[in-house]
């Protein structure tokens, strides 16, 4: 407790008490490392850094092998005939959403979001060992240089991704707008739903597609149109644009040197004005 933490800090005749005094003892005596959160460190404390116990892991196998019963089997929706672009950073392995475009009748369009339904793929126990250590993560940490994954990445990359060419579990959002860009509020749908995503593009791939624009793409140029006409929309009605560079951060290699002090090959590259048009 408290009091026992500031006896051994006097003890120690550590000049700071509580947490503080604390913190710096375990980075003094190399238990601890800088630059690491805490949640982090009681990870790598536990050897769970960038692995998971062997009964998640089992249990995490069964469920990619024999995936439970889809309890919303019943009201799902059969979107496998939209075309559906996942768009994300080069380096991204949980694929986690894709857009689509879909034309209606009255030359008005819908505009799909697709999120992975990555509850398709959890068992319904209470009392798994999968959800418990997923609950006690809370989610994946992306970290500079690495990452820990909430699930097993079998999973977690695997059938709660958004993978193409593959049958995928999906909460479905669709919008729809009329042909001035106002979202019909009164048309939105959100569905439980089966895709099948066409692409997985980084930013620059879905640049050079709304670049050259081809034919058979026109489900991608039409989501740039509609983004297009929405921003006009609000321009119209007082919006100020705000034109800033972005900025893509890559960290490759990293270490710890001799004084502990966090050394990092970072890499930097402007988008330019206004970032992607991806983005």
């Amino acid at each position: 407790d408290q009091a026992l933490a500031d006896r051994a800090l006097a003890a120690l005749a550590w000049p700071a008490r509580g947490a503080q005094g604390a913190a710096e003892v375990l980075l003094a005596c190399g238990a601890w490392r800088r630059h690491m959160l805490p949640a982090a460190r009681r990870m790598e404390r536990d050897g769970l850094w960038h692995t998971f116990p062997d009964d998640v892991r089992d249990e995490a196998e069964r469920m990619r092998a024999a995936p439970p019963p889809d309890a919303d089997e019943a009201i799902r929706a059969d979107l496998r005939h939209l075309r559906v672009y996942c768009i994300d950073d080069e380096h991204t392995d949980e694929v986690d959403d894709g857009v689509s475009l879909e034309a209606i009748d009255g030359g008005r369009t819908r505009v799909w979001v697709h999120v992975a339904d990555a509850t398709r793929h959890l068992p319904a126990d209470a009392g798994s060992l999968l959800l418990g250590e997923a609950q006690r993560r809370a989610s994946t940490l992306y970290l500079p240089g690495d990452t820990v994954h909430m699930f097993p990445r079998s999973l977690a990359a695997g059938p709660m991704s958004l993978r193409v060419g593959t049958d995928c579990a999906a909460l479905s959002i669709g919008m729809e707008f009329d042909e001035g860009g106002e979202l019909l509020e009164e048309r939105t749908v959100v569905t439980a739903s089966v895709v099948v995503p066409s692409y997985q593009l980084t930013y620059d791939d879905a640049d050079e597609l709304l670049h050259f624009a081809p034919e058979e793409e026109a489900g991608l140029v039409g989501l740039k149109d509609v983004a297009w006409r929405r921003r006009a929309m609000r321009y119209a009605a007082g919006a100020l644009p705000l034109a800033q560079a972005g900025i893509a951060v890559e960290v490759g290699d990293w270490y710890y040197d001799e004084a502990d002090d966090l050394q990092v090959d970072v890499r930097a590259r402007s988008l330019g004005l206004g970032g992607c048009a991806s983005r």
